[in-house]
């Protein structure tokens, strides 16, 4: 008997020894068949002589399920086996004789595993399932046309599309498939073959809603406009999602600055609110990083002539200046200032909002934590009152409460301390061209308001990496006297007048000067607070 007789018997003999009703016995012939058909000699025999497709297609889903990644992932050997016997799918038909597509084949389930060599298997598959008329369906709406994007093979894509497939579907849309996997010429095809660049999903999201959730959303977004600018097709920008956010709103709330800048230089509104009221531009102050991203913004706008209401509400009546004082985003503040943002109407935010913000600088467990907090606060407040703004002894008081919270007051004893270890080393630490930091810290707040020193200049030395060189535990003192030094105008103003009112304004401006030039900031904090209390208590 010849080999290929031998084996063809020893096949016969197995599958009819099967109950397919019986799971073991169709597991123990999937185990028999694998050494057999490795190690088959002679003429291939035609399956379909000895097995229904369903049967095929239950040894080939359940030897995808066996396959383990852990293992050297030679190509599945019955997969192998198939194609060398020529077997080909054929689809079940119904009463009428039109293909059943709603059903799930091992090209899903291969799609949907971890496998090693995948690639190369799915595509070993597509050469059973060949027929680019059949579009299978699995339950939750991936089909062979969908693997076929995911995986980039561009002429199994092509068969499909000539073929008359339509390339929009509203499930896994597969110029987005092949875009996400950065298929540049995939992608072409299906835009020269009708795909909608501007096509929504069941969620109202387009393409670029989508692309702005991804970390290579920017990479992304790049490959889209570059493909559709050299087409010449025109892109839907503003388009609204199902809770009412464009595009735009998610570049920014996910932090894709490229994105943004794209949009933004084609076109897209800088003024579009979602279900919020929140604009971009409300959106951009609210980010920690806002600073970055308010710049490109104004620059782009600016540069585009695009008006940008500075000014809008959220539905809580807050502008974006009010959200970046919040957040103590101190050049975004400025920003919004020089581009007219109108404070005539403009609300100081409370004192929880403006503690959520200080939470979140202290959960970074930053090295100067305490200095780069009083001098953002006091830098915006310094912006604000440049351009006419006066705070009320309520918000003082809001300030100052942080001062108290957050250790920044100065104990004298420990002046003496830090100095004397900083002595040497903060003579060689520069704050600016003339002086050092020695000099600065020996400064009388008086003498550094004739140097011109502002809050800005104590907050820019805040961001430095200078401090670094020192060491840590000296730098915390040292911090806290630089937030004494630099904030003593501002508890000298306020203890002062209300002072003067405490003592009912019996006693002449210059004495009650007098009387609280040697107090603490500290002991200026009391002041205020006991004519609170005595508010309080009418």
């Amino acid at each position: 008997m010849s080999n290929d007789t031998k084996c063809l018997t020893k096949l016969k003999i197995w599958r009819d020894n099967v109950n397919w009703t019986i799971e073991e016995d169709r597991h123990r012939l999937r185990r028999q068949m694998y050494p057999l058909i490795r190690h088959w000699k002679g003429r291939l025999p035609n399956l379909r002589d000895n097995f229904e497709k369903d049967e095929i297609e239950w040894l080939l889903a359940e030897s995808l399920k066996a396959q383990s990644t852990d293992h050297k992932n030679e190509l599945l050997p019955l997969v192998e086996f198939l194609i060398k016997t020529g077997y080909k799918d054929e689809p079940n038909v119904d009463k009428d004789g039109k293909p059943l597509l709603r059903c799930t084949t091992p090209v899903h389930l291969a799609a949907r595993r971890k496998l090693r060599n995948k690639h190369a298997l799915v595509r070993d598959l597509f050469k059973i399932y060949n027929r680019f008329d059949v579009n299978y369906t699995d339950e939750s709406g991936l089909t062979h046309f969908h693997v076929a994007c995911m995986a980039g093979f561009f002429e199994i894509v092509q068969k499909y599309l000539e073929l008359g497939q339509d390339p929009n579907f509203s499930i896994h849309p597969p110029l987005q498939l092949a875009l996400f996997s950065g298929d540049e010429n995939l992608a072409r095809l299906l835009l020269m073959n009708g795909a909608d660049p501007n096509f929504t999903d069941a969620d109202g999201s387009t393409l670029l809603h989508n692309m702005c959730k991804r970390d290579d959303g920017d990479y992304l977004a790049k490959l889209f406009f570059k493909i559709n600018d050299e087409d010449g097709r025109e892109v839907t920008l503003d388009a609204a999602d199902n809770r009412g956010n464009t595009p735009l709103h998610l570049a920014l709330d996910y932090g894709m600055r490229v994105t943004t800048e794209l949009l933004l230089r084609h076109g897209a509104d800088p003024n579009l609110a979602d279900p919020a009221g929140y604009t971009p531009l409300h959106i951009v102050c609210m980010r920690a990083d806002a600073d970055d991203f308010v710049r490109l913004f104004f620059e782009i706008c600016d540069e585009r002539q695009q008006p940008v209401l500075v000014d809008a509400r959220d539905e809580c009546g807050r502008t974006p200046l009010r959200w970046a004082v919040a957040r103590l985003l101190v050049n975004t503040v400025d920003a919004l200032l020089d581009h007219g943002a109108d404070l005539s109407n403009f609300e100081f935010p409370t004192e929880s909002q403006i503690a959520e913000s200080v939470r979140s600088y202290e959960s970074k467990h930053l090295f100067h934590f305490k200095l780069l907090l009083a001098s953002s606060v006091l830098s915006i407040l310094e912006s604000l009152e440049k351009r006419g703004y006066e705070l009320d002894r309520s918000n003082a008081l809001i300030l100052m409460k942080l001062f108290a919270a957050y250790g920044l007051f100065e104990v004298p004893c420990k002046y003496v301390q830090f100095y004397k270890m900083l002595m040497n080393k903060s003579k060689a630490l520069k704050v600016r061209a003339g002086l050092s930091l020695h000099d600065l810290i020996q400064l009388r707040p008086r003498q550094a308001v004739k140097l011109q020193l502002t809050c800005r200049d104590y907050h820019e030395l805040a961001r430095t990496a200078k401090f670094h060189k020192l060491p840590r535990k000296q730098c915390e003192d040292l911090f806290v006297h630089l937030c004494e030094k630099m904030s003593r105008r501002f508890f000298k103003k306020w203890a002062l007048d209300t002072f003067m009112e405490l003592t009912s304004y019996r006693l002449p401006v210059l004495c009650c000067e007098m009387i609280i030039e040697p107090l603490m900031n500290q002991d200026l904090y009391r002041i205020c607070l006991a004519a609170e209390d005595k508010l309080c208590r009418r």
